[in-house]
Protein backbone atom coordinates (compact mmCIF):
# COMPACT_ATOMS: atom_id res chain seq x y z
CA UNK A 1 0.00 0.00 0.00
CA UNK A 2 0.95 3.74 -0.81
CA UNK A 3 0.99 6.53 1.54
CA UNK A 4 -2.29 7.88 1.17
CA UNK A 5 -3.73 10.86 3.41
CA UNK A 6 -6.12 9.51 5.88
CA UNK A 7 -7.31 13.30 6.45
CA UNK A 8 -8.92 15.78 3.91
CA UNK A 9 -7.45 19.35 4.01
CA UNK A 10 -9.25 21.03 6.40
CA UNK A 11 -8.51 24.46 5.41
CA UNK A 12 -10.25 24.05 1.92
CA UNK A 13 -13.16 22.10 3.12
CA UNK A 14 -13.84 24.86 6.00
CA UNK A 15 -13.65 27.48 2.89
CA UNK A 16 -16.21 25.71 1.37
CA UNK A 17 -18.64 24.80 3.98
CA UNK A 18 -18.07 28.91 4.75
CA UNK A 19 -18.84 30.44 1.40
CA UNK A 20 -21.85 27.98 1.14
CA UNK A 21 -23.18 29.29 4.37
CA UNK A 22 -22.59 32.34 3.32
CA UNK A 23 -24.42 32.04 0.17
CA UNK A 24 -27.35 30.14 1.40
CA UNK A 25 -28.06 32.37 5.18
CA UNK A 26 -27.49 28.61 6.53
CA UNK A 27 -26.30 28.38 10.30
CA UNK A 28 -23.20 26.26 10.59
CA UNK A 29 -25.06 24.57 12.97
CA UNK A 30 -27.78 24.01 10.74
CA UNK A 31 -25.01 23.02 7.83
CA UNK A 32 -23.55 19.93 10.04
CA UNK A 33 -26.95 18.69 10.68
CA UNK A 34 -28.18 18.64 7.39
CA UNK A 35 -24.95 17.39 5.79
CA UNK A 36 -23.68 15.16 7.91
CA UNK A 37 -26.04 14.89 11.11
CA UNK A 38 -23.59 16.66 13.52
CA UNK A 39 -24.73 20.17 14.56
CA UNK A 40 -21.08 20.82 16.20
CA UNK A 41 -19.05 19.74 12.62
CA UNK A 42 -17.85 23.70 11.49
CA UNK A 43 -17.13 23.88 15.17
CA UNK A 44 -15.11 21.64 15.70
CA UNK A 45 -13.07 21.71 12.39
CA UNK A 46 -12.48 25.53 13.26
CA UNK A 47 -10.89 24.53 16.28
CA UNK A 48 -8.90 22.27 14.33
CA UNK A 49 -10.71 18.59 13.94
CA UNK A 50 -10.37 17.04 10.98
CA UNK A 51 -12.76 14.77 8.85
CA UNK A 52 -12.22 11.37 7.10
CA UNK A 53 -12.10 11.49 2.97
CA UNK A 54 -15.58 9.87 3.06
CA UNK A 55 -17.58 12.54 5.53
CA UNK A 56 -15.79 15.43 3.14
CA UNK A 57 -17.02 13.84 0.26
CA UNK A 58 -20.23 13.46 2.44
CA UNK A 59 -20.39 17.28 2.45
CA UNK A 60 -19.55 17.77 -0.84
CA UNK A 61 -22.23 15.66 -2.29
CA UNK A 62 -24.52 18.09 -0.21
CA UNK A 63 -23.21 21.06 -0.89
CA UNK A 64 -23.57 19.83 -4.86
CA UNK A 65 -26.80 18.50 -4.16
CA UNK A 66 -28.35 21.45 -2.41
CA UNK A 67 -27.08 24.75 -4.61
CA UNK A 68 -27.69 27.98 -3.39
CA UNK A 69 -30.79 29.89 -4.94
CA UNK A 70 -30.32 32.77 -7.14
CA UNK A 71 -32.37 34.58 -4.28
CA UNK A 72 -29.79 33.58 -1.65
CA UNK A 73 -26.74 34.48 -3.48
CA UNK A 74 -28.46 38.02 -3.95
CA UNK A 75 -29.07 38.49 -0.85
CA UNK A 76 -25.64 37.41 0.14
CA UNK A 77 -23.97 39.49 -2.37
CA UNK A 78 -25.74 42.78 -0.50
Amino acid sequence: LGNFPIFEAMDDLLNEIDSYCAETGMSPTTFGAYAVRDGKLVGRLRRGGEVLPRTAAKIRAFIEANPPTSDKKAEAAE
